[in-house]
């Protein structure tokens, strides 16, 4: 095959020129459908980027990867039913592709479908153990589902492999509060507040904690804070009140 545009040589097997990005088969070119598809995808053209990509699966209706990248278009355009099917779609065609699972567990969270996310990101690290924010995720499913417990384990694992997570920190810390453990919850929320100083509801959860383990002084700074911060939430000024006012939790 020659280009028509550089006059490079090419394989038989070639579709289209990696210099110029030009077809070098006539008819229906389903891999430059995939190409234009993610290269619109990256310029926020998600409209031109849909349309390529469906392209692109009624070409290759049994290519894994091009069912991946409709179904990933889809989610982020809204339709997560639809891409739910793609995602599905996908895994029959790809049985151990563990990124598929993860996205449709996500997608199954989106949806509140929370037994079917559970099972999906579980498969996630069956499939690959190392896929670690499948993790928090997990943590996630089981806050929702009740399973307090699981959440822990969740949580702990995935910040053992990414000690600096924030929104994993703030989990942690909301999950020992709800189990009335303030003293475990001090230090998660402080990492938060230590990462990102105006998290306004990290200082209100702070201030629960503190009055939670009777540290009255630290309370009434947190709260101060939270509302300093974002003076449109009544919750640390109620509980600020609360406290001043020598009332309980």
């Amino acid at each position: 095959m020659i280009c028509k545009i550089c006059g490079r040589k090419f394989p038989e097997d070639y579709i289209w020129c990696p210099y110029d990005k030009t077809e070098l088969q006539e008819g229906p070119c389903p891999e430059v459908h995939v190409r234009n598809s993610l290269t619109y995808r990256m310029m926020g053209k998600m409209k031109l980027a849909l349309q390529e990509a469906k392209r692109a699966v009624e070409l290759l209706p049994d290519d894994a990867e091009a069912n991946m990248i409709y179904a990933v278009i889809l989610y982020l355009m809204g339709d997560v039913n639809g891409a739910i099917s793609s995602y599905k779609r996908t895994i029959e065609l790809k049985p151990d592709y563990a990124n598929a699972y993860y996205s449709l567990g996500i997608a199954y969270f989106r949806v509140a479908r929370l037994k079917d996310a559970e099972l999906m990101l579980k498969k996630v690290l069956e499939l690959d153990p190392d896929f670690s924010i499948a993790h928090y995720w997990l943590g996630m499913v089981h806050f929702y589902r009740g399973k307090m417990d699981r959440a822990f384990e969740d949580y702990r694992a995935f910040l053992k492999v990414s000690p600096e997570s924030t929104i994993a920190h703030y989990r942690l810390g909301i999950l020992y509060l709800t189990r009335r453990k303030y003293a475990e919850a001090i230090p998660h929320l402080k990492k938060v507040i230590e990462k990102n100083p105006e998290h306004t509801t990290a200082y209100y959860h702070l201030g629960e904690a503190y009055w939670g383990v009777r540290e009255w002084k630290n309370a009434v700074e947190s709260l101060k804070l939270a509302i300093k911060y974002n003076p449109e939430d009544e919750r640390p000024r109620k509980l600020l009140d609360m406290i001043l006012g020598g009332g309980e939790i």
